[in-house]
């Protein structure tokens, strides 16, 4: 017998991301499955769900995910090499059109490219995420297990001790 409320919990750091997920499952005749994140990690939703569902066949599990930038990690906001070159086609530029006014930082910054997004994307995240949805779905089923057998065995004890139960009948 396996129960259907259960609670599991994976932290998972690599060099660069720390990635915290729990789960939690309630008794539901379907598979559900709730993420709750922050918009940075939000992109995830579509693979932690099918994660979840192909482990899952009943209950609502809802899904806690904690993903950051491990304390120390050195994350670059901006493609150095895009700034220069952007630099150089701008002069260039102003050279052949003649213009006295130079590139100013705010120029570079504004250019296409050369500023990157500061929210987790890519495998290096993913990785790191599905490690701990892979370690606290396995400890939401031990839990569930675990459960079902407490049940179970509560169960058989409460038919033999009830008089509901006996073979004997009273009359």
């Amino acid at each position: 017998m396996i129960s259907m409320t259960g609670h599991g919990r994976g932290e998972t750091r690599t060099k660069t991301w720390k990635a915290v997920v729990e789960c939690h499952s309630v008794n539901r005749k379907t598979a559900d499955v709730s993420l709750h994140c922050d918009r940075s990690a939000f992109w995830l939703e579509p693979t932690v769900r099918e994660r979840v569902l192909s482990k899952i066949g009943r209950g609502r599990v809802q899904v806690n995910l904690s993903l950051s930038l491990n304390e120390g990690a050195s994350e670059s906001f901006f493609d150095e090499q895009r700034a220069v070159a952007f630099v150089e086609q701008a002069r260039n530029l102003q050279r052949r059109l003649g213009l006295a006014d130079d590139v100013t930082l705010a120029d570079v910054l504004a250019a296409p490219g050369v500023m990157r997004s500061s929210e987790p994307s890519g495998e290096a995240a993913k990785n790191a995420v599905m490690t701990a949805l892979d370690q606290a779905l396995k400890g939401l089923l031990e839990t569930r297990e675990h459960e079902g057998a407490a049940l179970q065995k509560l169960s058989q004890n409460a038919r033999t001790a009830s008089p509901l139960f006996s073979k004997r009948s009273p009359l």
